[in-house]
């Protein structure tokens, strides 16, 4: 139907043994994310458990973050304020801890490769509000002071940023790249506190560290959000209560109940004052590492200084605002208080499978056509990888005709297929990816049917995305529905041909290409060209539609999906899910084509 690919054939064979070598080399090196010429010491007699029932990764990995360690290189913190000047002149004029600014400097002159992430008190409400579900959200806000929810986000922030968290009153004294110990595959770091004989040892919560989306926090954030909406209002209100709501009393319990779950006896391997425990992707550090007593000892990764108990601590702190709290929410009439506070029976709004506006009565039905674009048509030299992705989408949908065009495949079905303007536009883009982004929605509007990254593996069959509705005519997903306007995500798409709404868009999206100068386009950002405009549009089409995206939104469960007019908009988990196993997402990107395949910058160069 279309041209053979020009693209330079590739031997299987060859292929896998290129793949061979480069397993081979890395095993011989036992290549880690330490930097080179960096000495980690790992005494042999230190006792490390593998557990080979451990599922890992179960979460998606970003490509940036090496095999060595899962974990992004930025350090998390929350504090009073965000601005560096602020904290340096409140430690100069007494306002603060003395030490506090020289501290907080450890963190950039240790890792001078890290980025510092710093969020005050308004980023963290905003950080929360926007990136977790109505039910972290509530609880959250449910927490009457600052050091209770800086606790909570704290567990939200690794979850969703990943990276390593640090108290504002811990120093570091070696560089975080060592705190995997040189072992690969870490994905969660977590110190012990104390040590005891004959009790499981209890972990500390200054410092921590996490991947993105670790199974594990997820479990942390969910016992935290239980455990405050089964607080009274009392409790809340207890500075005390820091310790057991969401400090290191939950904190601990989780370890222990997320280890023991795996069959680890902690018993058994307690009293670790040095030395490490590795279960699976887990690490456990000894005492030793982040809780050292000796200031001098070179193992000590940081250095705690327990300003908590002090005047410029977190308890005399909580104390002066839980005043503050009842004076506000006026002591003299209790009852007031705890109808404020006090969760409902239910605890939560029950969150909707589903949000239509102005459904269309017409009936639609999409072609049962599947097209993929890679930079050959020869499915058999797609590496093993793709191939076994490809193939996901014909075992799923035996009844669709699946086709996998190359890269001169795209360009010969614009020319003969399209406007001279949709071709002019098409051609003027000087990148491949930006090429591919465009090359997909004009084939929806022209033929119609589903178009998916190669990269993507589909784990429902498509009969089902639909929900039994034949008046769907064009079928997106959010990546995320908590912003305003939602995020789109564009690896899986489905419509009708000639789809009005599409139509236009993609009208839009020509002239404004055409507008740019070569100049400017060479300049411009993916994201500025097609994320956000994408975005705009269907939030605009759900506004015209009387859908609050704020309020609305924020209600939909993000296994269901909003209907306006004939559009579908599935939740976050269909396309997007956090976790890549998980059993409701209809299909997976896996931001393999780019990384492997293609490079963002891969000049286009076919006219």
């Amino acid at each position: 139907m279309f041209p053979a690919s020009r693209v330079t054939k590739k031997p299987t064979q060859f292929l896998l043994i290129i793949a061979t070598f480069v397993v081979a080399t890395a095993t011989l090196f036992n290549y880690s994310s330490t930097p080179p010429n960096t000495p980690v010491e790992l005494r042999p007699d230190e006792p490390v458990i593998v557990l080979t029932e451990t599922s890992y990764p179960a979460y998606p990995l970003s490509p940036n973050i090496s095999q060595g360690c899962m974990i992004p290189n930025q350090v998390l913190r929350t504090w009073k304020t965000n601005n560096r000047l602020e904290i340096e002149a409140m430690s100069v004029n007494g306002s603060d801890h003395p030490e506090r600014f020289n501290w907080f400097k450890s963190w950039d002159s240790m890792n001078p490769q890290a980025t510092q992430v710093l969020f005050d008190d308004d980023d963290m409400d905003r950080f929360v509000r926007g990136s977790f579900s109505q039910q972290v959200v509530e609880a959250y806000f449910k927490l009457p002071r600052v050091v209770l929810r800086a606790d909570f986000a704290r567990y939200m922030m690794l979850y969703e940023l990943g990276g390593y968290y640090a108290d504002m009153d811990v120093s570091c004294r070696n560089p975080i790249y060592q705190w995997n110990l040189g072992l690969n595959g870490i994905a969660v770091i977590v110190g012990v506190e104390d040590p005891k004989k004959d009790e499981r040892d209890s972990v500390l919560q200054w410092a921590m560290a996490s991947a993105r989306h670790h199974p594990f926090m997820a479990k942390v954030i969910d016992r935290v959000a239980n455990k405050i909406n089964s607080a009274s209002v009392e409790e809340l209100l207890n500075v005390d209560a820091v310790l057991d709501i969401t400090g290191p009393g939950i904190w601990k319990q989780v370890v222990w109940d997320y280890l023991e779950s795996k069959g680890v006896d902690l018993l058994a391997n307690s009293n670790m004052w040095v030395g490490h425990q590795r279960f699976g992707d887990f690490l456990l550090l000894g005492k030793a590492y982040l809780n050292n007593d000796n200031s001098d000892n070179p193992e000590a990764l940081i250095r705690h200084h327990f300003t908590g108990f002090t005047e410029f601590g977190w308890r005399q702190q909580a104390a002066e605002y839980a005043d503050d709290t009842k004076r506000i929410f006026a002591e003299k009439s209790k009852p007031q208080l705890s109808q404020m506070v006090q969760p409902e029976p239910n605890q939560f709004r029950k969150l909707l499978p589903s949000i239509i506006r102005n459904p269309s009565k017409a009936t639609a039905e999409i072609p049962k056509l599947i097209v993929q674009v890679c930079n050959t048509s020869n499915v058999n030299e797609l590496d093993m990888v793709l191939q076994g992705r490809h193939q996901s989408w014909e075992a799923m949908n035996p009844e669709y005709t699946l086709v996998l065009m190359s890269d001169a495949d795209m360009d010969s079905f614009v020319k003969q297929e399209c406007a001279d303007l949709e071709k002019q536009a098409f051609f003027q883009l000087p990148l491949l990816m930006w090429r591919v982004e465009l090359f997909k929605l004009l084939w929806l509007v022209k033929r119609g049917g589903v178009y998916a990254e190669v990269d993507t593996q589909c784990q429902q069959p498509i009969r089902k995305w639909f929900n039994e509705l034949r008046t769907v005519g064009l079928q997106l997903g959010f990546k995320s529905q908590h912003h305003n306007p939602p995020g789109i995500q564009r690896s899986v798409m489905a419509s009708i041909p000639n789809h009005p709404m599409l139509a236009q868009y993609v009208t839009e999206k020509v002239q404004h290409i055409l507008s740019q100068s070569p100049e400017t386009l060479a300049k411009a950002s993916f994201y500025h060209l097609f994320e956000e405009p994408l975005n705009k549009f269907v939030g605009q089409l759900m506004v015209k539609n009387e859908l609050d995206l704020d309020k609305d939104l924020a209600q939909l469960s993000w296994t269901g999906f909003v209907m306006v007019e004939d559009v579908m908009v599935h939740g976050n988990e269909r396309f997007e899910p956090a976790n890549a196993n998980t059993p409701v997402a209809y299909a997976k990107r896996h931001a393999h084509l780019f990384n492997h395949v293609w490079r963002e910058e891969t000049a286009a160069t076919s006219q």
